[in-house]
Parts: C-alpha cells; sequence; structure tokens
C-alpha cells in the first residue's frame, strides 16, 4: 500500500573531486568528457574521490578494496573447497574423511 516504504535521497556534491581518467573530446572538437583510461598494459582506470586526493591515495584505496573482496572470496569458498575435494577424492577412491587434519587441509588449499 502506499506510504509503506520511505526512500529518502540527498545529494552530495563536494566542492572538490580528484579523478584518475582521460580528458577526451568528440571528433567535431565541440564538447569534453571525462573517460576512462586505458594503459599500455590493458588495465582501465577510473576512478572518482570527493576532496582533493593524491593519485597514490587513491590507488592505495583501490588496492585495499581490492585485497579485501578478493579475501572475502576466498574465505566464502572454503567450504567449497572442503566439499569438492571429498568428492573427488571420492571419485578417485580415497577417504579425506579419516585422513589427518593436515592432509585435509591441504586437499582444500589445493583447490
Amino acid at each position: 500500500t502506499a506510504g509503506d516504504v520511505r526512500i529518502r535521497y540527498e545529494v552530495a556534491d563536494p566542492e572538490e573531486i580528484s579523478i584518475i581518467g582521460m580528458l577526451s573530446s568528440n571528433k567535431e572538437g565541440g564538447s569534453l568528457s571525462l573517460t576512462s583510461r586505458v594503459t599500455e598494459d590493458n588495465i582501465v582506470l577510473g576512478f572518482v574521490y570527493p576532496g582533493e586526493v593524491t593519485v597514490a591515495e587513491i590507488i592505495a584505496r583501490e588496492q585495499s578494496d581490492s585485497l579485501w573482496y578478493a579475501n572475502a572470496v576466498r574465505f566464502m569458498l572454503i567450504p567449497w573447497a572442503a566439499l569438492v575435494s571429498r568428492l573427488l577424492g571420492a571419485l578417485f577412491g580415497y577417504d579425506i574423511g579419516n585422513a589427518r587434519q593436515e592432509i585435509s587441509s591441504a586437499a582444500v588449499a589445493g583447490l
């Protein structure tokens, strides 16, 4: 019914922003736009941060976020790896369930 869901929006317009990207123009040269920059190694860079932030700080923040996400995914995959290692062991005739903890851990880490 009407009124059950309330949504509130606020605009946050910082006075200064820091951007890693590329300034490009259309073929006629009339308008400019900010786009992601592709490095020689085919790495796409396009970051916007509020305030005055150095390039080193932006890269450090992005690396920290990437490391956090990668470790979170790895941690969530541990139960899956344990299950698959036991299933593969059973498929090839090994009983990992009665193995020592070191061997069982090595099987999970190996996936």
